[in-house]
């Protein structure tokens, strides 16, 4: 990390998983994590932060601990999966493998090694595997299973090598595709690129009015009192199944309805919100 010195380090599910086996396998090996970064940052080491952070799902949410690496911001393609999870029914898993089928990311030859034989196979160091390099298919090479035409004999360490590649580049992409939109959005917005990768829209049109405000030089109110709201109306107008139905919610069809018919509410005395949905 010292000598790549990034802008933006991500990991698919890094935040429950990756960050936290280094930081407990340093502590098995008889080290800490301070102990071995904090000479490449001047003192600041990498570490888990003090208090959970909010990840906003829609009308939920998840608690998780961020890591923070000095002068680094860290973030995770698994947060930006379950926001689009939160928008998108059809959205089932949230596993790298999944969700780079469903963004149609997925590479013609990914090579896949189970996870009870990652070990395994990157120690054999007598047997020689076959790989078809485009379809990503390998097997191990025996007197029943002789090398077949389209594939090239490796290593067990190879096929390791590649199945990791394979992750790296798949979460690359997954992080692209769904946490682009957040960068951009973060470049208008008076807040981290961290923060706008798991706030929710409420809490950007929050940003974006506040900033808006500051802008144009205009005073901001003092916050109401919080009030419980009993939330959507549902009826049940016949029970049991029924077929050829259509559900909506008119709550996610407002910004459509507001420009089509070019709503504004007379408050609105600068015409920003039909701006900013424009």
């Amino acid at each position: 990390i010292y000598q790549t010195n990034p802008d933006v380090i991500t990991a698919h599910n890094g935040e429950n998983f990756d960050w936290n086996f280094l930081i407990t396998r340093c502590e098995v090996l008889g080290t800490s994590m301070q102990e071995i970064s904090s000479k490449y940052f001047n003192g600041e080491f990498i570490k888990k932060a003090d208090r959970e952070s909010i990840l906003k799902l829609g009308g939920e949410m998840e608690k998780f601990t961020p890591t923070i690496v000095p002068n680094i911001t860290i973030t995770d393609s698994l947060h930006a999966v379950r926001r689009a999870q939160a928008i998108d029914s059809n959205f089932l898993k949230a596993d790298l493998k999944y969700s780079t089928e469903y963004l149609g990311k997925k590479k013609p030859n990914r090579v896949y090694v189970p996870g009870d034989k990652i070990s395994s196979t990157w120690n054999d160091k007598t047997n020689s595997y076959a790989l078809n390099d485009n379809n990503g298919d390998w097997y191990l090479i025996t007197d029943d299973k002789p090398i077949k035409d389209d594939y090239t004999t490796v290593t067990g360490k190879y096929i390791v090598e590649r199945y990791l590649l394979d992750d790296i580049w798949e979460c690359d992409k997954v992080e692209h595709q769904l946490n682009t939109a957040n960068f951009l959005i973060c470049k208008i917005l008076p807040l981290t690129y961290k923060k706008c990768t798991t706030m929710g829209t409420a809490g950007q049109w929050k940003g974006l009015l506040m900033a808006w405000s500051y802008e144009n030089n205009l005073a901001i109110p003092m916050f109401g009192e919080s009030k419980k709201f009993t939330g959507g109306l549902s009826r049940l107008l016949s029970v049991g199944f029924v077929d050829n139905v259509a559900k909506f919610d008119y709550n996610s069809l407002y910004p459509s309805i507001i420009l089509t018919w070019d709503i504004s509410d007379r408050n609105d005395l600068m015409g920003t919100m039909l701006s900013f949905l424009n």
